[in-house]
């Protein structure tokens, strides 16, 4: 069995986003109801495939945030904090 934590509503928004969530629901469980039973054995890996993905992808997701948060204030300046005035001595 899959780690399901916080899956779910990556998929409800999904199904948010797709329309009315309990008709596709309906629709995906009559479909299954009619597969013989190793074809659902199978589609029931698909669905643990397509949680795993999600979750990798929520990670990465993640993971960008938070880099892009770490080098926010990294982000070099428009202007030299010093300049060739500054220097005491110059080296050739």
């Amino acid at each position: 069995m899959v780690h399901r934590r916080g899956v779910a509503t990556v998929f409800d928004n999904v199904l948010m986003l797709l329309g009315d969530s309990t008709m596709i629901e309906q629709k995906i469980s009559e479909a299954m109801q009619k597969l013989p039973l190793s074809l659902q054995q199978e589609l029931l890996d698909f669905v643990d495939f397509l949680l795993i993905k999600a979750e990798r992808q929520e990670a990465r997701e993640w993971n960008m945030l938070s880099l892009s948060s770490a080098l926010r204030d990294m982000e070099p300046e428009e202007e030299p904090i010093y300049t060739l005035e500054d220097l005491k001595v110059v080296f050739r």
